[in-house]
This record gives structure tokens, C-alpha cells and sequence, in this order.
């Protein structure tokens, strides 16, 4: 009977307790991602995330599936950590873009570009490294045929994560809209006029549901979704 009660008592504290402490570990991750992108672009100057092939190669499931032709490379749509697609939780907008891929908007995952720099699972297709710099001189910027090279300083210099990037608290992957770094995908004639998007990455957070547009200026997470804004558009 004093077990029973002292059950009573102590469930709820610990509920909290753990409901805090995920919370508190998907911030720091949050957090970690963010600082990850922003040293990677600082780095190799790319601006964007790039992968080889036709701009439908699906390279979030492995990469078996070799790229029918490796030139021209194409700007990557999202950047997706380990773990499963939460649910989309909207009737509207675009939160869907989040559960991508689909096709012509190529996926890619975080570990690919700032921890092994395999993008798209290919080692051949790697950003620009010191080692590259010092055999292939300022020429060689990316591993895609035809990459300019444009200042001898740019390199990829990771892993920009420590570690593997898993699953959020609750299981699902965290997610990072990346197009919108580009410009040309973030302005309203694609004209590279300038941009109209926030980048940020995002977790669906407790209740598995994704509440955030993916494509907004001047976000602020819906219902209990956690992001963490890496650009602002237009402010």
C-alpha cells in the first residue's frame, strides 16, 4: 500500500523530469546543427548544399541508386538527420515539404555534408579539402565536373558535428530546409533578386506532428515543433 502511494506521488515528477530533459536535448541538438551549417558554409564558401546526378536522384535512402548522369550538380531541398518522417499535422500550407523526398526536390542527410563529406553517399563527388588544395591547387573548389575554384582558402574542414547525428528525443529526424540558402530558389522571379525564406531547422517535437510551414519569413514553430532559425529572409 506505501508503494502504491509513493507511486502515486513520485509518476508525475518523473514524467516531467523526462519530458524536460528531452526537451532540453533537442535544443542542444537544435543548437549543434545550426553551429554545423554555419561552419560549413564559412568553410568551404559554397554558399549551398550540392549533390551530383539528375535532379530526381533520391539520395536519402542509401544511395543505391547511381546518378544517370553526374554533371551538372544540383542544389539540394532539405537536409535530414537519422530517424523517422514525423507526421504532417497541417490541413494547409506546406508543411508536407518536410516529409520530402519527392521528385525533383533531391534530399540528402546531415552526416553526408558535415561529417564524412559523402554527399549524396558518394565519396567521389566531395567538397574541396586541404589535401585537394594542396595536390590540385585553387582549381579544384568541388568534386563536380566543372566546379570553379575561387580562393585557395575554401575548404571542407569538418566533421562540423561531433559524432552521429540521430534521431530527435521522440524518434523522428530533424530537418533543415537548405534550399532557401540559394538565392535563385529563394526569391520570387528566381532571379536571384534576393530572399523571401527563413532557413531553420526544425523538430516536430513531442507530439510527432510538423506545425511549421516550410517555406515562411518570419517563422515562429507551430503548436510544439522546435526550430532554430540559421537564416532570416527578408529581415
Amino acid at each position: 500500500m506505501v508503494l502504491s502511494v509513493l507511486s502515486l506521488i513520485l509518476l508525475p515528477g518523473i514524467g516531467s523530469y523526462l519530458r524536460d530533459a528531452r526537451l532540453a536535448r533537442a535544443r542542444a541538438d537544435l543548437v549543434a546543427i545550426h553551429e554545423g551549417v554555419l561552419r560549413f558554409l564559412e568553410d568551404t564558401g559554397e554558399g549551398v548544399f550540392r549533390c551530383i546526378g539528375n535532379s530526381n536522384r533520391d539520395t536519402s535512402d542509401g544511395g543505391t541508386d547511381d546518378p544517370s548522369d553526374p554533371d551538372p550538380f544540383f542544389t539540394l531541398d532539405m537536409l535530414i538527420s537519422d530517424g523517422d518522417t514525423p507526421d504532417d499535422g497541417r490541413d494547409d500550407g506546406d508543411a508536407w515539404r518536410w516529409r520530402e523526398p519527392w521528385s525533383g526536390h533531391p534530399v540528402d542527410t546531415l552526416a553526408n555534408h558535415l561529417v564524412k563529406n559523402t554527399p549524396g553517399y558518394d565519396a567521389s563527388a566531395r567538397y574541396r579539402t586541404p589535401d585537394d588544395i594542396e595536390a590540385y591547387g585553387s582549381e579544384r573548389q568541388v568534386a563536380f565536373p566543372g566546379g570553379a575554384g575561387f580562393g585557395a582558402r575554401f575548404a571542407w574542414r569538418g566533421p562540423y558535428v561531433s559524432g552521429r547525428i540521430g534521431a530527435d528525443p521522440w524518434g523522428n529526424r530533424y530537418a533543415v530546409n537548405v534550399v532557401y540558402l540559394d538565392p535563385g530558389a529563394d526569391s520570387a522571379t528566381l532571379d536571384y533578386a534576393g530572399y523571401e525564406f527563413d532557413v531553420f531547422v526544425l523538430s516536430a517535437g513531442p507530439d510527432e506532428e510538423i506545425d511549421t510551414p516550410f517555406s515562411i519569413d518570419g517563422v515562429m514553430p507551430g503548436d510544439d515543433d522546435l526550430i532554430r532559425v540559421i537564416s532570416g529572409g527578408s529581415r
